[in-house]
C-alpha cells in the first residue's frame, strides 16, 4: 500500500495471497450518497441513469423494444441471424452490423449444431464433446439438458418441426436419423432411417434441415464405403428416401432450405463452398427420366413383338 497521490510511504499489507488478479478497497466513501431519478421513474424493465435532464432512461432487455411511451417495453418482431461458433451462439438483428439479437449462450463446448423454436422462445443445441442435447431460452435463462446423452447417443445435427412438435437428429457414427417427441414430459423417440447398405439409406449424415409444410426431412450424407455422400430427401415418417444428388459431394455439413423458392443451400466442408440444389429441377429432371425409360421400354417391347410376329408368319 501507498499514498495514492504520489505512492509514498510504501507498505506491505499481506504476502499470502499467491497470483492476486485484481484488488477494490472496500469502503463507502467510494460509493457517496446521492438521488436516484430511477425511484420515481416508471421503467417496466431497467432504468439507468444519464445526464439527461430528468437523469434517467428507460431500457429493454435483448428481445424488446421500447414502445412510444418511452417507459415500457414490446417484444422485438425483429428478423435475427442466429450464428454459432465453437464455444457460444449469438445473433445479430438483421440490418444491423452491431445490435445483439438474443442473449449470447456462452460456456458451450465445442458446439456443432443448433435450431429454435420460436413458439417457446427455446434455442436447442448440439455439443460434440459429450454429445449432449441441451437448451436455453432466447433471453439467456434456464440452461438445461434437455435429455441425457446415454439416452439418444451422440446427435451431430438436430432439426425442429415447429408444427408438429418435433425434434430430429442425425447420428452420424451410427448411420442414424431419429425422431423425438418435443413436448411433454415422455419424450418418445423413433428412428427414421438407418445404413442397410442401400445408397438412399442414411449412412453418415451430418447435416439435417425440415419442411414440414410439405412433410419432408432433407439430409446431408457423408457416405461410406459402398454408398456414396449424396444430399436426399425422405418423407417425415421415414417412407420413400431418395437421392436428389450425389455427384460432387464430399462433406455436406451444414443445410438450410428456402421454403418460398424450393431451394435447398448447404455447405461442403471438404470442397469449402456453398452449394445450392433446385429442388425443382432435381425433380424434374427425375421425372423426364423415368419417362425416356418408360419410352425405351415400351419401344424394345414393340420391337421384339413385332420381330416375333414376323417370325411366326415366315
Amino acid at each position: 500500500m501507498c499514498n495514492k497521490f504520489n505512492c509514498s510511504s510504501r507498505s506491505v499489507i499481506t504476502s499470502t495471497i499467491a497470483r492476486p488478479l485484481g484488488i477494490a478497497v472496500y469502503s463507502a466513501m467510494k460509493q457517496p450518497n446521492g438521488t436516484n431519478p430511477c425511484e420515481e421513474a416508471k421503467c417496466s424493465h431497467i432504468c439507468l441513469l444519464s445526464p439527461r435532464p430528468n437523469g434517467y432512461t428507460c431500457a429493454c432487455p435483448t428481445g424488446m423494444v421500447i414502445d412510444s411511451s418511452a417507459h415500457s417495453c414490446a417484444k422485438d418482431t425483429s428478423e435475427v441471424l442466429l450464428f454459432m461458433q465453437s464455444r457460444f451462439i449469438a445473433g445479430i438483428k438483421l440490418g444491423s452490423t452491431n445490435v445483439t439479437g438474443i442473449v449470447p449462450v456462452s460456456a458451450i463446448s465445442s458446439g456443432q449444431d443448433f435450431d429454435f423454436d420460436s413458439r417457446d422462445g427455446y434455442i436447442y443445441y448440439v455439443e460434440k464433446t459429450n454429445g449432449s442435447l441441451k437448451r436455453i431460452q432466447v433471453n439467456g435463462r434456464n440452461t438445461s439438458e434437455f435429455v441425457p446423452t446415454a439416452v439418444i447417443g451422440s446427435p451431430n445435427s438436430i432439426a425442429i418441426d415447429w408444427l408438429s412438435r418435433n425434434l430430429f437428429w442425425a447420428n452420424s457414427a451410427a448411420g442414424l436419423i431419429e425422431v423425438m417427441r418435443l413436448d411433454g414430459a415422455q419424450h418418445y423417440r423413433r428412428v427414421l432411417l438407418s445404413n442397410n447398405g442401400r445408397h438412399r439409406d442414411a449412412a453418415r449424415p451430418l447435416s439435417l434441415c425440415v419442411d414440414p409444410t410439405r412433410g419432408l426431412l432433407y439430409w446431408g450424407d457423408g457416405g461410406v464405403p459402398g454408398i456414396p455422400a449424396k444430399i436426399a430427401v425422405v418423407e417425415m415418417d421415414g417412407s420413400n428416401p431418395r437421392a436428389l444428388v450425389s455427384v460432387d459431394i464430399r462433406s455436406p455439413s451444414y443445410m438450410t432450405l428456402d421454403a418460398e423458392s424450393q431451394n435447398v443451400f448447404f455447405t461442403d466442408t471438404f470442397h469449402r463452398k456453398v452449394v445450392e440444389v433446385e429442388i425443382v429441377v432435381v425433380v424434374v429432371v427425375a421425372v423426364v427420366i423415368v419417362v425416356v425409360v418408360v419410352v425405351v421400354v415400351v419401344v424394345v417391347v414393340v420391337v421384339v413383338v413385332v420381330v416375333v410376329v414376323v417370325v411366326v408368319v415366315v
